[in-house]
């Protein structure tokens, strides 16, 4: 009402717009056709059809190259919410606290009139805002940038509305390094915990198995996983090792069995699986043929309330025969979905987005860093151990270009780091070499070095 009166013209969602299987085209259409979002959020947060209006807004912001084409975002927080009770990439938008009586303030209206975010007033980040060499983790959501778009696109693939063919795994493939498993643990896992796949699946609580790796012994890990979740639900009697001994001398449905017995009105288990190709290069075929004939079972069985989430290397998407149960239901009810390279723009995203909440200036580095990385397969671990080097070496708040560039750029400061490690381990420098050596696969034809 007060921003009618300010004579803008606004479509409020309502009940009426929810519910049937025209829902999400409807407020497609909607969010497509405004100039501006803004977002109420309450006690109880960003949920349900909340959930997928605020989707399609983000797709609208973050999927345009040009800043003048991207949908300004204004959350506004009633009562005593607090910024950090909102999903990770709404918390990137500055929040307006209301107590839905008062005036609203002048400065707000205006920027909604004028499709013009205001600058976040984020609190300083303490300690270092990059990752180095390893993964995003789930709890550094809040550091994650740069894949914004691409994590909203992989949530759209799963699936189970009426009339629709049901899609219950989502297989993320891509190359080594290009951040598969900082996009499952730091991108989707987040907000799957929140919510975020009711639209498309009409469940709003999750309860999560993993992320788990398969590793040698994939049945035992999947055990450990689950002993994890039934603790959590307070079932102190349940012991890994029995769980284990179920799982694989069980029939084919154990798995299912067990999921079942626990099956909650509302609620589903979501599998998170992360280097799946550990199944073809280190399981051992007894425990390999036990895993793919459990998943399969649960996954072919409408009863069984689970959904999984995969990363896979892609050049080992060819593996799949050592898997005939799960190839079958990867046929039918999976999505592969492709990682493409981060492009120009993600990467200043993922080196200016942290370095905003630290109070850093890379203004020096930021584009050595861009093109140096714009064509590399493995530009993620590269730019961010970058960061983290040069974070380390800082002066105040800056990072030092002239440090960059007399360092040797990436390839540099990753090569300096390898020598100083290997240094540090005296006599044992030989056989660490031997080690990695052994660990490398080159292809003389230079397609699949690994």
């Amino acid at each position: 009402a007060q921003l009618e009166r300010h004579g803008l013209a606004v479509f409020k969602d309502d009940d009426s717009s929810r519910g049937s299987d025209e829902s999400l085209n409807c407020l497609q259409s909607a969010v497509d056709g405004c100039g501006a979002f803004v977002l109420l959020v309450g006690r109880d947060g960003v949920r349900r059809w909340i959930n997928a209006e605020s989707q399609v807004a983000l797709s609208r912001h973050f999927g345009p190259h040009d800043d003048s084409e991207r949908l300004p975002i204004f959350p506004i927080l009633l009562g005593d919410t607090k910024p950090e009770s909102l999903p990770a990439f709404l918390r990137l938008f500055q929040g307006t606290a209301w107590d839905g009586d008062a005036e609203l303030p002048g400065e707000l209206v205006e920027c909604i009139r004028e499709r013009r975010l205001a600058d976040v007033e984020e609190a300083v980040f303490e300690g270092c805002p990059f990752v180095g060499l390893n993964a995003f983790n789930v709890k550094q959501a809040h550091l994650f940038f740069g894949r914004q778009q691409e994590t909203l696109q992989a949530l759209t693939c799963f699936n189970t509305r009426p009339g629709t063919p049901a899609v219950r795994w989502l297989e993320i493939s891509g190359n080594s390094g290009a951040g598969k498993s900082s996009l499952l643990n730091a991108g989707l896992l987040p907000l799957i915990d929140q919510g975020w796949l009711y639209p498309r699946t009409r469940i709003e609580h999750w309860r999560r198995i993993g992320p788990m790796m398969p590793g040698e012994h994939p049945v035992r890990m999947l055990a450990e996983m689950l002993t994890q979740l039934a603790r959590a639900r307070g079932e102190s009697g349940v012991e890994m090792d029995e769980v284990s001994r179920r799982l694989f001398y069980g029939d084919d449905r154990a798995l299912a069995d067990w999921l079942r017995g626990r099956k909650e009105d509302d609620t589903a288990f979501l599998l998170a699986i992360d280097q799946f190709e550990e199944l073809f290069t280190f399981a051992t075929p007894e425990e390999r043929g036990c895993f793919d004939r459990l998943l399969a079972a649960a996954l072919d069985d409408d009863d069984c309330p689970l959904f999984v989430i995969s990363t896979v290397r892609a050049d080992f998407l060819d593996r799949y025969e050592d898997l005939p149960r799960l190839t079958a239901v990867r046929n039918l009810r999976a999505r592969t979905w492709t990682l493409p390279p981060i492009g120009a723009e993600g990467l200043r995203e993922i080196i200016g987005g942290p370095a905003r909440l630290a109070r850093l200036d890379v203004s020096d580095v930021r584009e050595a860093m861009v093109d140096q990385a714009r064509n590399e397969p493995g530009a993620l671990p590269l730019v961010e151990h970058a960061l983290e080097w040069l974070w380390n070496k800082r002066q105040d708040n800056d990072l030092s270009g002239k440090l960059f560039g007399e360092r040797g750029g990436l390839a540099g400061i990753l090569s300096g780091s390898a020598d100083a490690l290997l240094e540090s381990l005296g006599s044992e420098r030989d056989r660490a070499l031997e080690l990695l050596f052994r660990l490398v696969n080159v292809d003389p034809e230079g397609r699949r070095h690994t």
